[in-house]
């Protein structure tokens, strides 16, 4: 039940009454939050700094919320509940915390997030250490679901930071708003600043502590931070106001014209003007990258390339204006294309891992947007993350949580993981959205239908980690090694690094396929020496061991590169020419017998003509392909008989199903390629096809 507002009020002034002045003020918002606040309540009582208040605003809730902090309040006097504006706005509901705050200084939590116990102490004693207006920390993002933990580095980039604190906001000036996310919660801010600059939220839904958090920094004497994570941010929680971003897509730009006007009033345009320029070019990506209607995408589009971009000068801006190419080109896409190329091909890819991640525009919960940017330093190769992870998805709602959360959990290694999303029909587009949104290291790339093969192309045109890897979305890696793939790579210089996998099968599997999958991708030995591509093929084809999923190698991307490898678009058995490619190509391979991947395999489908058509079309198609590559390459002549066995097993295959289907369909194979050597090998195949009907006939006139 909501309390009048005269008992509110009471209750504020009792937990007050002390007199004593608190080293810390903490304003939590809280709307319809009694899923949560009992244990964010708890994270700020666990607090090893002793000594301060928390002014938990209630804006207007309906459910059991304020019912649970009054009984918080009962028990603990530096607990109070307060009355919000009830205007649907965190940045109003704050505002009335800060006109009631005492603290030396100010520090914010969502009403669904926490506190480490350690947080206000340490940021109190740097604080007064530096005898700083501002200071800074990192945060872990924490799902609501599973409960896993996963650093955000984006939060606080220390190597843009001075190593010695204080500093002057001017000692970074063009990294000011790139140091730190828009978020209020994992700073402290000194309140006799805050009041004496006259800051405010604005009251806007999202994006309302974008001008209070970074026009705080521009004007701020003294910053200083913590370089540690000591915020948990939750994400996966259905009551974000994330979901329903598109409702007010332009809010990001009251938050830019804010800030300009701001620093223009002070006189720290020209000092910042690099800085916010590469701020316009984030918020932009990022509200771009949110918009999950076209509607919202459309009117976006136009605000950005139409008013913000001609109005700060990034319409005509030279290119060392933007503090990272990636940044520059996407600028420059949008300058150039109209807004109907933009829906037809629409492309979210990240830049560096943790960029518009830290998506400027957001409110608390917009951390982490899928969108392109990449604010940091012109080398890209300090900022490239270790392994780009290819996920292509459709239709695979049902498996993606696992697949996702089992590359999200890999430690030790830095990740961008491009989720490709195929034309989904089903919840598959939604809950990627949700994943970018919630960590900045998932990037969504939206196409048509096209199949396999085209989804990983589209993840392979954008890849940008040392190194690039695959996992198919109805699978997962059972084991967190892929930063000990990444350390054996870096130490031998490996092109490709094989790893194995273990099989695991859903009911209604037939006994066959049990025991022909069981241990088909654990190899019996580790074939751990760094030798050349086709020796690896030749000696693995001669242990019968030669697994061609593409799923189970670690590639270097500018080896990838140089090869020009893509998968054949629109066949079966895709991963047969690609990885054979692949290896033929490598100077330096190796094998590690390590389990990585968990293989999923469900009951088979009856094999309809149709689809035995497609089957033999794609072996056909195979066998072409790598014929073709082998003609390219001279292979030492130990090795010949092992590859042109692989080669031919190809063949073999596409033969078996040519003679099992009708004449008629069996001659589509045609289709495949319509090259003449794909002519002369169907004319092969006629012959062979007449040979044996003209034994099968023999052998019945006898």
């Amino acid at each position: 039940m909501k309390s009048e507002p005269g008992h509110v009020m009471k209750m504020y002034q009792g937990a007050s009454s002390k007199g004593s002045i608190p080293a810390v003020s903490v304003i939590v918002p809280m709307y319809n939050a009694e899923r949560h606040i009992q244990e964010t309540l708890e994270s700020l009582a666990s607090q090893s700094l002793l000594n301060f208040e928390v002014i938990v605003v209630d804006d207007g809730s309906t459910d059991r919320s304020p019912e649970i902090v009054d009984a918080f309040v009962a028990r603990d006097d530096r607990f109070s509940r307060v009355a919000g504006p009830t205007l649907s706005s965190a940045g109003a509901a704050r505002n009335t915390g800060l006109d009631l705050a005492r603290g030396e200084y100010l520090a914010f939590l969502d009403a669904d997030d926490l506190f480490s116990p350690s947080m206000l102490e340490k940021l109190y004693a740097k604080a007064k250490a530096d005898d700083a207006d501002v200071v800074l920390t990192g945060f872990r993002n924490f799902d609501d679901i599973t409960g896993e933990q996963a650093p955000q580095a984006w939060a606080l980039r220390v190597q843009n930071l001075p190593a010695r604190t204080p500093f002057a906001p001017g000692d970074i000036a063009d990294h000011i708003f790139y140091v730190t996310n828009p978020s209020n919660w994992n700073k402290l801010f000194r309140r006799e600043f805050v009041e004496g600059q006259g800051l405010r939220f604005q009251h806007l839904r999202r994006a309302n502590d974008a001008y209070f958090t970074f026009v705080a920094l521009a004007m701020s004497s003294r910053i200083s931070y913590v370089a540690e994570e000591l915020v948990l941010y939750r994400v996966g929680n259905a009551a974000s106001l994330q979901g329903s971003i598109h409702e007010s897509p332009l809010e990001f730009v009251e938050a830019i014209l804010a800030i300009s006007g701001a620093l223009h009033a002070a006189g720290l345009d020209g000092r910042y003007q690099r800085a916010f320029k590469n701020l316009v070019a984030t918020m932009s990506l990022g509200a771009l990258a949110r918009a999950k209607t076209a509607a919202a995408f459309v009117t976006t589009y136009s605000a950005v390339r139409d008013t913000l971009f001609p109005r700060f000068g990034l319409t005509v801006a030279p290119r060392d204006t933007f503090l990272a190419s990636h940044v520059q080109r996407r600028v420059a896409e949008i300058v150039e294309k109209p807004v109907e190329n933009w829906l037809f091909d629409r492309m979210i890819v990240p830049m560096a891992a943790d960029v518009l991640a830290a998506d400027p525009s957001g409110d608390a919960h917009s951390a982490g947007s899928t969108a392109e940017a990449s604010p940091g330093p012109a080398d890209e190769a300090v900022i490239r993350p270790d392994v780009s992870v290819i996920v292509p998805v459709y239709n695979s709602a049902a498996w993606l949580h696992e697949c996702l959360l089992s590359v999200l959990a890999q430690s030790g290694v830095s990740l961008e993981v491009i989720c490709v999303n195929d034309g989904s029909t089903d919840d598959s587009l939604s809950i990627l959205h949700e994943y970018a949104t919630s960590d900045a290291r998932v990037v969504v790339v939206n196409r048509p239908n096209g199949g396999l093969s085209a989804a990983r192309n589209s993840g392979l045109d954008v890849a940008r980690g040392r190194y690039t890897c695959m996992i198919d979305s109805d699978d997962y890696w059972k084991l967190d090694g892929l930063a000990d793939l990444v350390e054996r790579a870096d130490r031998d210089s490996l092109d490709v690094l094989l790893f194995d996998a273990e099989s695991f099968f859903e009911p209604g599997v037939s006994e066959s396929t049990h025991s022909a999958y069981a241990t088909y991708y654990a190899r019996s030995r580790s074939y751990s020496e760094v030798v050349t591509g086709p020796e690896l093929i030749a000696v693995m084809r001669e242990a019968k061991e030669y697994r061609p999923s593409a799923c189970l190698y670690l590639t270097r991307t500018e080896f990838l590169a140089a090869a020009r490898l893509r998968f054949i678009p629109g066949i079966m058995h895709e991963d047969n020419p690609f990885t054979f490619a692949l290896l033929l190509n490598s100077k330096r391979a190796a094998h590690v017998q390590k389990p990585m991947y968990a293989r999923r395999v469900r009951p088979g489908s009856i094999m309809t003509t149709a689809a035995t058509q497609r089957s033999m079309q794609g072996y056909f198609a195979s066998y072409l392909d790598m014929t073709r590559r082998l003609s390219l390459h001279s292979v030492p002549a130990e090795l010949g008989s092992a590859i042109g066995d692989l080669v031919h097993h190809m063949y073999a295959a596409s033969r078996r199903l040519f003679f099992e289907l009708p004449e008629e369909i069996g001659n589509r194979i045609r289709e495949a390629d319509q090259s003449p050597e794909a002519h002369s090998a169907f004319l092969m195949l006629q012959y062979e096809r007449s040979q044996v009907l003209k034994i099968r006939k023999l052998s019945r006139a006898r």
